[in-house]
């Protein structure tokens, strides 16, 4: 696999579980082998460490990074991979509340009793409020994996994904580093590129 998750022995059980779980986004445009979410959890690792010096993270910075990204879709072995359409802006709302709600409830059930509770409850919070800059760089990765994993099945698969998720975020445009800007701006060319050929 080629990157180490903190908790692989404590939390096998719930690594297991994610394992099992296709992302829901891919299932539904009918991606064939989605990735799932623990898929996608090691390929967040994988980019944090690949990005890690273009984003000038120190080692510190680096391993707080990687450990929210490693705890931040736990509670989906619990409450699944939801999927919310957010072309009724109010409607995405409510919807995204209800499924904060029942994530945290999620989590809750998986972390009781363990010895990493309140930590990972901490790093859990963090990333779902943004609450600090490498909280925000969490989600913004988490973002852009997405655009970038479209370009690879849209490119391999022919299924019209990019442009889709790259309206679906433009919404309530999640990205703000420059470094993850100037990536996305390189997968839109290498999209027109795909378009034109």
């Amino acid at each position: 696999m080629g990157t180490n998750l903190r908790y692989e022995t404590e939390a096998a059980d719930i690594y297991t579980k994610l394992m099992k779980i296709p992302r829901t986004g891919w299932v539904i445009r009918g991606v064939e082998n989605p990735e799932t979410v623990y898929d996608h959890t090691v390929s967040l690792l994988q980019l944090a460490n690949d990005l890690a010096q273009d984003l000038q993270l120190n080692q510190a910075e680096l391993n707080d990074l990687t450990h929210i990204l490693e705890v931040h879709d736990w509670a989906e072995a619990i409450a699944g991979d939801e999927f919310i359409p957010n072309k009724d802006k109010e409607d995405y709302e409510i919807r995204k509340k209800l499924k904060a709600k029942r994530e945290y409830i999620g989590l809750q059930q998986l972390i009781d009793g363990k010895s990493y509770k309140e930590t990972v409850e901490k790093l859990f919070v963090r990333y779902e409020t943004g609450s600090d800059s490498i909280a925000t760089l969490a989600k913004e990765l988490d973002k852009y994996q997405a655009l970038e994993l479209a370009l690879v099945y849209e490119e391999s698969q022919g299924i019209p994904l990019f442009s889709e998720f790259y309206e679906y975020y433009r919404r309530d445009w999640p990205f703000s580093n420059p470094i993850i800007l100037r990536h996305i701006e390189s997968l839109q060319e290498k999209h027109a590129q795909i378009q034109a050929s």
